[in-house]
């Protein structure tokens, strides 16, 4: 077998290696353990604010296991459509899991008048900039997976990419929110305020930004994506 699958009729090379049949798997069941053990959680405490962050994992089960199947089909566009927009979703959702983190640190130690996004807005404005995103990206692989010709596939591309720069942009936004607040209470609030340890959680919200950020660079980035989903995982266990 070649190192580089065959290109399609139109000359387009869709996949430039062979997805690791293993990698794939070991991935998808790592995150099915994930989310499975998020859903009792959900379940015990009714915290129906991490369900985004459950279905980002479910995204990841499916997007990794189309993955797999791509290794056997590098020719199938619908299928190789179907496992980039829901790997390039995830990230989506587990991102507004961390906007309602931030809203939630901001409630618990009353710092709103400390961030210059008000609370009540927070989570609104970058969901929303999170759905548009979703959008653009969706539109794109929907496209992408009608495509006929080479061209056509590089155009739809490019629609994706849009989307995912512009989320990149949005969440990068997001983290300067982040440290403007932790900047502006590290000398009016104690280290453990409102019965958590705020700073260590921010910083903790600071990884998870980066591990979130750096999949989107790139998609051989899928195990800093787990990391992510595990990090959140055990800090909503912290702060529930």
């Amino acid at each position: 077998m070649s190192d580089i699958p065959p290109a399609l009729s139109g000359g387009y090379q869709l996949w430039y290696y062979y997805p690791s049949v293993p990698g794939n798997i070991v991935v998808a069941v790592l995150f099915l353990i994930l989310c499975l053990l998020h859903l009792v959680y959900i379940t015990r405490k009714r915290s129906l604010f991490c369900i985004p962050l459950l279905i980002g994992g479910v995204f990841e089960v499916v997007g990794y296991g189309c993955r797999t199947y791509c290794h056997y089909n590098t020719d199938g566009i619908t299928v190789y459509s179907i496992q980039a927009v829901l790997i390039l979703v995830a990230p989506v959702l587990i991102a507004a899991s961390a906007y309602m983190f931030l809203g939630r640190i901001i409630s618990r130690i009353h710092g709103e008048s400390r961030t210059v996004v008000p609370r009540k807005w927070l989570t609104r404005i970058f969901v929303t900039s999170d759905v548009i995103c979703f959008f653009i990206q969706g539109a794109g692989a929907g496209l992408l997976a009608r495509s006929d010709s080479a061209s056509q596939t590089q155009n739809y591309q490019k629609i994706i990419l849009a989307g995912l720069v512009l989320q990149i942009i949005f969440f990068a936004f997001f983290v300067v929110v982040a440290l403007i607040f932790h900047y502006r209470m590290r000398n009016v609030a104690y280290s453990v305020e409102g019965g958590i340890h705020w700073q260590k959680l921010l910083i903790s919200l600071y990884l998870v930004s980066a591990l979130i950020i750096l999949p989107m660079s790139g998609q051989s980035s899928f195990l800093m994506l787990f990391a992510c989903y595990w990090y959140l995982l055990f800090a909503f266990l912290g702060t529930s």
